[in-house]
């Protein structure tokens, strides 16, 4: 289940481009949820056609699937491996007049846009400051379907040298006057903080960017 802190620190990710959490203090921190164990039970789809969120289950090829997670709330999907999970990540949807910095915006493309732009500057200024020691990447957003509509696929990753330690997915979508985000997280050994659900190695992750792009392609949320 989600602790208190990092649910409300979700709600904070979309209504100030932060997400709040704890790494042995105070930081922002990457979009994830503690996995549960799969439910028994679940409805296959090979993402060809629409599935939702945290409902259905969608093959990933390789072995892995994305799936809803036993005992938690509908916007919290498991990332499984084999049948084990391996990771977590998250839906959250948000009204448009929540942001200030989309006042009098209405292109949807240009709303992700400047949410993905205010996003990386938060998490720059933040790990810059909690690990001078890593080098922050910010990864080049991408301009992708989510869940049949143009949205955008943006984020950042951490590095230590040569290894990368930390990476951040989120697809991104404005439709109406919602915005709606899903967030995907790696977090290593030696990343700026702990790993509380998210995938163990960025390099999975790596992996599944393009399984991911297609089955967030047909997304819809529950």
């Amino acid at each position: 289940m989600v602790n208190v802190d990092r649910h409300q620190a979700l709600l904070v990710l979309l209504l100030l481009i932060v997400i709040a959490c704890g790494r042995n203090g105070t930081s922002t921190t990457s979009t994830s949820l503690a996995a549960t164990t799969i439910p028994a039970t679940t409805t296959t789809t090979t993402a060809l056609e629409s599935w939702i969120w945290g409902i259905d289950s969608v093959d990933l090829g390789g072995g892995y699937s994305l799936g809803p997670c036993e005992g938690d709330a509908n916007q919290i999907a498991c990332i499984t491996s084999n049948g084990s999970v391996i990771g977590s990540a998250e839906f959250l949807a948000l009204p448009v007049t929540s942001f200030d910095i989309l006042d009098g915006v209405v292109d949807p493309i240009e709303s992700v846009e400047l949410i993905a732009a205010d996003y990386i500057a938060t998490f720059l200024a933040d790990r810059q400051s909690i690990c001078p020691n890593l080098e922050f990447r910010e990864l080049a957003p991408v301009t992708v379907d989510v869940g049949g509509d143009p949205g955008l696929r943006y984020g950042f990753e951490e590095h230590d040298g040569a290894l990368t330690v930390e990476k951040n997915l989120i697809y991104g979508v404005r439709v109406g006057d919602t915005l709606s985000s899903y967030s995907f997280a790696a977090i290593a050994y030696g990343a700026c903080l702990s790993n509380e659900g998210e995938l163990t190695d960025p390099a999975t992750l790596d992996s599944l960017l393009a399984a991911l792009d297609r089955v967030m392609a047909t997304v819809e949320s529950g």
